[in-house]
């Protein structure tokens, strides 16, 4: 299904792919986005976090064949749609790339009980484990909430899973991310043990 954005009209199937240059602010390095200020003929930007005044990079005047060009706004997504895939080259990375890690919020309160919520969610997410996106290093989390917020150890050296309750939501206990986030792949059964 094609997505909408009443804002910035229809996203379509395919989310907006931006190569390099990819302008970011040199203060609070947000990525130009539709709700930063372009100034001067679009040669700056006025960051929309920081309010910092930028530079266009000088490619965003140039074509493919070297020749000046007009800046067209409307041939820029990342000045267009509120989401956008960046292909970042190596020198954009100071790390290799990280292991995707999935955090999964389950209101578990009276109502998400009683309305079946919190059965459908845990059997929809042990169904799709092996479908999450990511490679073999790939990681999940699951906390559940509702007056209080409850942490799941799933840690290997744990052994069953080991819920820590927090009651109190305005200073909260944050347990180490060892202990929230596990490889899906080595506590598989593990995190299923929980769902089911």
């Amino acid at each position: 299904s094609s997505g909408i954005n009443a804002e910035y009209g229809d996203l379509g199937d395919e989310v907006p792919v931006v190569t390099p240059p990819i302008p970011r602010c040199k203060v609070c390095r947000t990525y130009v986005n539709p709700y930063v200020q372009l100034n001067d003929g679009a040669r700056r930007w006025k960051c929309n976090i920081c309010a910092r005044l930028n530079d266009m990079p000088a490619d965003y005047f140039y074509g493919e064949d070297g020749r000046r060009v007009p800046f067209n706004i409307d041939s820029r997504p990342e000045l267009n749609s509120a989401l956008v895939e960046y292909i970042a080259p190596s020198e954009y990375t100071t790390r290799p790339p990280q292991a995707a890690v999935y955090l999964y919020l389950i209101d578990v309160s009276i109502g998400a009980v009683q309305t079946g919520m919190v059965k459908m969610a845990c059997k929809v997410l042990e169904e799709e484990l092996d479908s999450i996106p990511g490679d073999s290093r790939r990681c999940i989390g699951i906390i559940c909430f509702s007056s209080k917020l409850h942490y799941f150890n799933l840690h290997k050296n744990s052994g069953q899973p080991q819920m820590l309750v927090v009651a109190d939501l305005d200073e909260p206990f944050i347990p180490t991310i060892d202990e929230l986030i596990v490889n899906i792949k080595e506590e598989k059964q593990k995190i299923k043990d929980l769902l089911s």
